[in-house]
């Protein structure tokens, strides 16, 4: 809350101090959740605060008899937010036109919505997921809070001018109108949520989410007087400033972003708590405030906005080359946000765009370029260079692409009809490509698959290893691989954000695509390899519904008597859905499903698999290497699951690099 212009409007130093709290927990949450699990709640404090601050604002002007001023209301918003919302929408699309060029097209999109402050239900109508971590951060990604909270800018101000028209301005039925309506939304995002499935369209929608602010203005209307605001007795207040900040300190440690309580009770109580504290600074004589008023909290808070604005963007753009990098980060959005601030936002905020623009017009020829003429290219210039250089030299070194690269779909083959069906059947008293010989063993075929066609179908996990952006040489392509050992056609469909029987609004899930694939005349005769159980198995360690034997059930039976290969699942988490850990239940029922399943042979994937092999700060998709030595393991199992050789694998179960699991 910058020192308002206004001299009407009561200042309270703490609330920015909230702020600091706020954006840095989002801050440190973008960084690596490990370090604050519920950092993102940070985003809820920040719509509990607005809507207390512009709802005080509106009331007083109410009380004041000059009614809600809603033309002045908009204006100052308007100055407020969006200079500096273009300001870091020029620079990003600058940045990437010079650093991720094939990302422009998604990236001009983003930057569309979010300058109409839609970028909420452009993602939500995209089926795109905030909650996606195979896809990396994009630069806009936070944009959507900032569509929200502009969304209700926009039209509380409308929805409190008809309240107070129906109660004829008296506070207390405002006040349980407005708590109602708080209510409704709280119970809205409740019944939306849907337990396994992806959580975006409750997470960032304006109505699931304007619980929180609404308390926030429930609040302002219960505390605003014509000047300032009533103190609530210090009996209250102490007791709330310590249980809200204990609350929130609770709920930003212990509440992760996969938490199904954060739909049904967590968003609550972090507003309820919000609400408490700011309830509890609004009395300057106390310790909170004192505490919250203190000259670097206050500092950052006021700039807040700007640093919530450049945080992403720096995270994106600033390769992460060392452990040095998050203070890279926080420094250089912390700078950025400075300079905004300085040569931009405040001073637009208060003198405006079109006097400051008369002035410099009328004065050009005696002063030369003034400031204004230099202020937002000077800050566009800053905010390209501190992030372009060290992008610049990153792509120099040819350092490893982020994860961000890697959220594609790609299929190669089974785009269509398969082709030559009918020539390339077997005579009818023939064994099919993958059926098993009875003659002895050939030595000559060691190391070789009878499969002559592959079928690939996976998860994001497997784009990196079909790919030739992320493979050092395309002869290490399991494309090439796979035919290596034997096989004369390769079939891959991987896509990224989908499980067995989950994916995002419009894209196929694993079952849907073996279907496809069916459909189009691939069967029994062929090869399959199932790369999925990673987003399955965190799906279900966050209380997803389909338990893990269900799942594999689903792929095995549509498939038949086809041979099929399905490696374990393993990721280089210790915390999260995609913890290592949670990926046991999957591989346990993989390894149950050979008893129903003749046919089905499990690859140990996850006893080979080396922690150097992952993308750091990722850890769930691999990087160079890892593509590498799994498309090599995979051919090598393959060969080994379905050998040309006439031999059978031991237990049916194929370890490449170690002792096969028992």
């Amino acid at each position: 809350m910058p020192r308002p212009v206004d001299s009407h409007t009561s200042y309270v130093p703490a609330i920015d101090g909230l702020r600091t709290i706020a954006v840095l927990s989002v801050v440190a949450y973008h960084l690596d959740p490990a370090w604050l699990p519920g950092g993102y709640l940070g985003v809820g404090m920040f719509f509990t605060l607005s809507g207390y601050l512009i709802t005080a604002n509106l009331m007083r002007s109410h009380l004041r008899g000059k009614g809600l001023g809603l033309p002045t209301f908009w204006l100052r918003r308007f100055r407020r937010l969006v200079p500096a919302v273009v300001l870091m929408l020029v620079a990003v699309v600058l940045l990437t036109i010079f650093f991720d060029l094939p990302k422009l097209g998604e990236t001009s999109g983003h930057a569309l919505s979010a300058l109409f402050y839609v970028n909420n239900w452009h993602v939500i109508l995209e089926g795109q997921s905030y909650f996606d971590r195979f896809a990396g951060h994009a630069p806009l990604d936070h944009m959507w809070s900032l569509s929200v909270e502009e969304q209700f800018y926009l039209f509380w101000p409308l929805v409190l001018f008809v309240l107070l028209k129906l109660t004829r301005g008296k506070r207390k039925p405002l006040l349980i109108s407005t708590l109602v309506l708080a209510a409704l939304s709280f119970g809205w995002m409740a019944f939306l949520f849907n337990t396994g499935a992806d959580a975006t369209r409750v997470y960032e929608g304006t109505d699931t989410r304007a619980g929180g602010i609404l308390l926030g203005a429930a609040l302002a209307i219960a505390l605003t007087k014509q000047r300032g605001y009533r103190i609530p007795p210090r009996a209250l207040t102490i007791p709330a400033s310590i249980l809200g900040l204990v609350g929130i300190g609770l709920l930003f440690w212990l509440l992760p972003d996969y938490s199904p309580h954060l739909y049904n009770w967590g968003l609550i109580a972090l507003s309820i708590a919000t609400v408490a504290v700011i309830a509890a600074a609004l009395d300057q004589r106390s310790l909170l405030s004192r505490f919250f008023a203190l000259a670097p909290l206050r500092w950052i808070g006021e700039r807040s906005y700007g640093i919530y604005l450049w945080h992403l963007p720096a995270i994106v753009f600033i390769p992460d080359w060392s452990v040095a990098h998050p203070i890279l980060v926080t420094v250089i959005s912390i700078l950025l946000a400075a300079i905004s601030w300085a040569l931009v936002e405040d001073p637009i905020r208060r003198n405006g765009v079109v006097e400051p623009v008369k002035n410099w017009w009328a004065k050009r020829k005696s002063i030369g370029m003034p400031r204004l003429g230099l202020t937002v290219p000077a800050t566009l210039m800053a905010a390209v260079v501190a992030m372009g250089i060290p992008a610049a030299w990153n792509d120099a070194l040819g350092q490893e692409e982020t994860p961000g690269s890697q959220q594609m779909g790609l299929k190669v083959g089974g785009g269509g009809p398969k082709k030559d069906t009918a020539a390339a059947a077997p005579a009818p008293n023939a064994p099919s490509s993958a059926a098993p010989s009875s003659a002895a063993p050939d030595p000559n075929q060691k190391g070789k698959t009878r499969c002559t066609t592959i079928i690939h179908v996976g998860d994001s996990t497997s784009i990196g290893m079909f790919s030739d952006d992320y493979v050092s040489d395309p002869s290490l392509n399991a494309q090439v691989t796979y035919k290596n050992v034997g096989a004369q056609e390769v079939v891959a469909d991987v896509t990224g954000a989908r499980s067995t029987v989950e994916a995002l609004e419009g894209d196929p899930t694993i079952l849907d695509s073996v279907n496809q694939l069916l459909q189009q005349g691939y069967g029994e005769d062929d090869c399959w390899v199932i790369g999925a159980g990673v987003n399955d198995a965190a799906n279900r360690a966050v209380g997803g519904s389909g338990e893990e034997d269900w799942r594999v059930d689903q792929i095995m039976q549509v498939l038949g008597k086809a041979p099929v290969m399905w490696p374990t699942a393993k990721t280089n988490l210790d915390s999260g859905a995609y913890a290592n850990a949670n990926m046991a239940p999957f591989n346990e029922a993989l390894l149950k499903a050979r008893d129903r399943y003749p046919n089905l042979v499990v690859y140990d994937w996850a006893a080979d698999a080396r922690a150097e092999w992952f993308l750091e700060g990722d850890d769930v998709h691999y990087n160079t290497g890892g593509n590498e030595k799994r498309a090599e393991y995979f051919s090598k199992a393959i060969a080994k699951a379905f050998p040309a050789d006439g031999s059978k694998p031991d237990k049916q179960i194929v370890a490449v690099d170690s002792q096969p699991t028992q």
